[in-house]
């Protein structure tokens, strides 16, 4: 929330310095985009935990449960591959 709250303030910080006075300020669009990403990953990683991320309830409901374990597996190493990705391109 509090990150949701400094995007917010600092895009209004910046639309008052570029259309009232003329004279937009260099760092609050940066900062405020590195605070909203921060709120998606921060928000992605709590939903992640507890288990809240989109699902398709109906491959879950017509799988058996043998093949349910195997789906799950998969999910996880998709979500695995993602983010190794995501460190992979964020140490270049």
């Amino acid at each position: 929330v509090l990150m949701l709250v400094i995007s917010v303030t600092l895009s209004f910080y910046q639309v008052l310095t570029r259309f009232l006075f003329n004279a937009p300020s260099t760092w609050t669009e940066v900062a405020s985009r590195t605070s909203m990403i921060w709120c998606v990953f921060m928000a992605a990683a709590a939903t992640f935990r507890g288990g809240y991320m989109m699902a398709v309830e109906v491959i879950y409901k017509w799988m058996p449960a043998r093949l349910l374990m195997m789906l799950e597996v998969a999910i996880v190493l998709c979500c695995l591959l993602v983010l190794g990705g995501l460190v992979h391109y964020g140490i270049q």
